[in-house]
């Protein structure tokens, strides 16, 4: 049987799988743990928890309450032509192709595939080919029109393919730096992604104003507004927009809106760490969905936020929040917040933003008690009088070509000290207190959060990799903390699903069981969970030699999002049942999502060996073999 690689590429799935063999299955494949992260971590109501500090639980999600821009924009046209000079306004949009060089075409070093960029019929176009050393294509993997730009445009702009149904990231981004075309985020590796990772509501929540699903999968995505407007600052504005037209004007707070400079400093915060907040580990509260939270709620009744023991201060796109917490000015004035420096209705001109910062900075500090350095150090270039400049410094990302300011304010003094490595050094903490939940509980979402860790890309744990010991380990503390929320009575879905993928390998008929009784929950699942849930217990069935029953939850689970894996497991169904037309029509499926990856040729060549297609296998198993030397392997 081929042994199918599972490449890791970042994704809040994190999954390319191109389908499973028998030795896959029995060596509990990572990238199952990756596609099982992203529904793992968001928990089902119920469990007989009590509600946390006396809280009332939130009500479900009211989308009729949202008006969107235009209507905000009727009463508050000020307010809407500052928010257009901000990068929130351009955070999703349509695609235009003359705002970038085209045409562009490159090999990529490390996975040996060519990418060009191109217009055609006024749409952005990006296709990936494999090619030959002389240059001759030997085949096209995709080729896609781009439906979204990604990213406001100051640094770079990503792109969104829809294909079929679903929002797929592009695997070539445009960075404003260099004026060029790159690999995207996460993608420069030799086992990237290509056209396979998904965009879901949660990749999607700080880059769209507003989304909703289709149906019932977490993976397509309908979006109702593409710019970070209005409401996500200060909450749905029907019942505002209705009082006002009754009452234009009143006196005082207006209780029908949300205006975050008037939330308590927490709430405040809390209005912008909904993105920005952090690269710790964040995982969904079982009993309030996060999408149900809204500007002014406290925000850690919805979400936990774990951190590893020792973490560092590496700079992170997502990390201005976690970083300003961390700084003296922070903890010290007791009133400083992300308003004190920014408006979000009004940035400065660039010509302005060094004095605008600094007069920031002399609302609390006197510049000649305060700054140490000579007045004459301190006025004469490169310093310029420049406060963020020394106090707040420009820093790498994770991202390539990105540089973004560092919020820790501080002396800084070089570089962070790296983190303790090994085993011993994953252990995580909550980075504030846990309220209302019982100890089971807590350790049910400490397991999530260890599943969590073992797939994050290696950046948001700031280290160079996550070796196989640290992986194993987070694995080991994710089992014994499950199996303490078991023993403490703990039975949701998602706790069954995680427990089923955590012990498959030492007990398999345990492992069967208990995502039967996941499958079996009449619990209101939310889609990525139902997802995960699916796919163990698809795994495990097939594994068992049950391929009839697992084919009946592959069509549920196909139909829910676009994963390889998901049709190479349903290729093994069909085999198993001496069905040849369709095993060889599912893996035909695989290869068309997974193409760029030669596993999923070999396991094709495997699939059409066995149905009695020599021509087929031999022409997969070439490109597999030309893929593989495309890499260097």
């Amino acid at each position: 049987m081929a042994n199918l690689r599972w490449h890791e590429p970042w994704t809040l799935r994190r999954t390319a799988a191109t389908g499973y063999t028998r030795r896959v299955l029995a060596r509990r494949p990572r990238t199952l743990l990756l596609s099982l992260v992203a529904g793992l971590l968001v928990g089902a109501p119920g469990c007989g928890e009590p509600s946390r500090s006396g809280a009332p639980a939130p009500p479900a999600e009211a989308t009729s309450d949202f008006i969107g821009v235009a209507a905000c924009k009727a009463c508050h046209p000020g307010e809407h032509a500052t928010w257009h000079q901000t990068s929130h306004s351009r955070a999703l949009r349509a695609v235009d192709p003359h705002e970038y060089p085209l045409p562009h075409e490159a090999t990529h070093a490390a996975s040996g595939l060519t990418y060009r960029v191109f217009a055609r019929d006024k749409r952005l176009i990006v296709e990936s080919s494999l090619r030959r050393a002389d240059g001759a294509t030997v085949a096209v993997l995709g080729e896609h029109a781009m439906r979204y730009a990604i990213g406001s445009g100051n640094r770079s702009a990503s792109f969104a393919a829809e294909i079929d149904g679903f929002l797929v990231e592009a695997p070539q981004t445009w960075y404003r730096a260099p004026n060029a075309w790159g690999m995207s985020p996460g993608y420069d590796v030799a086992d990237h992604a290509d056209f396979t990772r998904p965009l879901d509501m949660r990749c999607l929540t700080c880059h769209v104003g507003r989304t909703e699903r289709v149906g019932d999968s977490g993976e397509r995505i309908r979006v109702l507004e593409d710019a970070i407007g209005c409401e996500r600052c200060h909450g749905p504005g029907r019942a505002h927009a209705a009082a006002r037209a009754q009452v234009p004007e009143i006196e005082g707070p207006d209780p029908t809106i949300v205006h975050p400079a008037r939330l308590g400093r927490a709430r405040q915060m809390e209005v912008c760490a909904q993105c920005h907040l952090d690269h710790t580990l964040t995982v969904e509260r079982h009993d309030a969905p996060a999408e149900a939270w809204r500007p002014g709620r406290p925000l850690d009744d919805y979400q936990i936020t774990y951190r590893l023991v020792g973490d560092s201060d590496q700079m992170t796109v997502v990390g201005h929040v976690d970083q300003i917490l961390r700084s003296r000015c922070y903890v010290e004035s007791g009133t400083l917040t992300c308003l004190t420096c920014h408006d979000p209705h009004a940035p400065p001109e660039p010509d302005t933003r060094q004095a605008y910062f600094r007069d920031r900075c002399l609302t609390c500090h006197d510049a000649a008690s305060a700054c140490r350095m000579p007045q004459a150090d301190r006025t004469s270039a490169p310093h310029g009088d420049d406060c963020v400049a020394c106090h707040m410094p420009r820093g790498d990302t994770e991202i390539p070509h990105f540089a973004f300011t560092d919020h820790r304010i501080a002396i800084h003094r070089g570089s962070p000290p790296a983190p303790a490595a090994g085993p011993d050094a994953m252990a995580l903490v909550p980075a504030q207190p846990i309220r209302g939940l019982a100890p089971a509980m807590q350790d049910r979402h400490l397991a999530f959060a260890y599943l969590l860790l073992a797939v994050r890309r290696p950046e948001d744990v700031a280290r160079a990799s996550i070796t196989p010991a640290e992986y194993r380990a987070c694995l080991a503390q994710a089992r014994s903390h499950l199996e303490r929320a078991y023993s403490g009575g703990i039975r949701d879905a998602a706790a069954l699903g995680a427990l089923a993928f955590l012990v498959q390998s030492a007990d398999p008929a345990r492992a069967l069981a208990l995502a039967r009784a996941a499958a079996a929950s009449d619990e209101p699942l939310p889609p990525h969970t139902r997802c995960s849930n699916l796919q163990v217990l698809t795994s495990g069935l097939v594994q068992a030699g049950l391929p009839e029953e697992a084919l009946t939850h592959l069509d549920t689970l196909i139909a829910l999002r676009r994963d390889a894996g998901d049709w190479g497991l349903r290729a093994m169904a069909h085999k198993a049942l001496a069905q040849r037309k369709e095993a060889m029509d599912a893996v035909d499926a695989a290869v068309r999502i997974a193409g760029h990856d030669p596993s999923a040729h070999e396991f094709a060549a495997e699939i059409y060996s066995w149905a009695g297609d020599p021509v087929r296998a031999e022409h997969h198993r070439a490109l597999a073999a030309l893929l593989r030397r495309a890499r260097g392997r």
